[in-house]
């Protein structure tokens, strides 16, 4: 079968398209102003926004307000080196609450005077739940252990002393 050039770029488009309309990382593409130019259909089942709701508004509209100021400094920074960056950041969901975002971001330069930059992202939010309950976990736990009245010891199986409590 002989297609157009026309064809086979749009053939390509469109699978390109149900690609990132199936994935479950965020994918978004920001203009040098930090307006969103690109948004896929995850950020619907993610953070509550059709991907219409967010085009042509500033990323940053969705950044927790202490986030804003090391936010708008990072994406000025990248934007400088034509890097890449690895951030996580606190998104604003649809309903009012906050997630926590991973975010790598790169600048691709498509000659143009104004470069775009594509984020790939993806909600960690119950994997920073967990570990924080782990970690407060861990600061309950240990500090029961210091408190104890007797004393108690961890040895290693070569008969070293690993930790000890403050009445050993």
């Amino acid at each position: 079968v002989n297609l157009s050039r026309e064809e086979i770029l749009e053939s390509q488009n469109k699978r390109l398209q149900a690609i990132f309309d199936n994935i479950n990382d965020l994918v978004c593409e920001i203009d040098a102003d930090g307006i969103y130019q690109y948004v896929n259909k995850q950020y619907k089942d993610t953070l509550g926004y059709d991907p219409e709701e967010l085009i042509g508004k500033h990323a940053v509209d969705l950044i927790h307000p202490e986030d804003l100021i090391t936010s708008i400094d990072r994406y000025e920074k990248l934007k400088k080196t034509r890097s890449h960056s690895f951030d996580i950041w606190r998104f604003r969901h649809k309903n009012g609450n906050y997630r926590i975002i991973e975010s790598r971001g790169k600048v691709i330069d498509d000659g143009s005077s104004n470069p775009k930059t594509v984020v790939i992202s993806r909600d960690i939010t119950d994997h920073y739940d967990a570990e924080q309950t782990i970690v407060a976990s861990e600061k309950k736990y240990r500090g029961l252990y210091q408190s104890l009245m007797d004393g108690f010891a961890m040895v290693s199986m070569e008969g070293r002393i690993i930790e000890y409590n403050t009445a050993f």
